[in-house]
């Protein structure tokens, strides 16, 4: 219990969600080739990138249920 206490900081929730987005904007950058590996590239980054989002968003709820509010 202590291990999810500690993933559910708002610092980590936060830096998680701005990290999501950084690799959702690097995929776009990679994807400006026209060879075939910055699209493959590109979609491993846009898909780890929505990943680490979501991730943030069920950390974000499960803090709002520990809360006890």
């Amino acid at each position: 219990m202590d291990l999810l206490a500690a993933l559910t900081q708002r610092q980590v929730v936060t830096a998680l969600a701005i990290a999501g987005a950084i690799l959702v904007m690097a995929a776009s950058l990679v994807r400006r080739g026209d060879d075939r590996d910055s699209h493959r590239r590109a979609e491993a980054l846009s898909k780890s990138g929505y990943a680490v989002t979501f991730l943030s968003i069920v950390l974000f709820i499960v803090a709002g249920f520990m809360s006890g509010r």
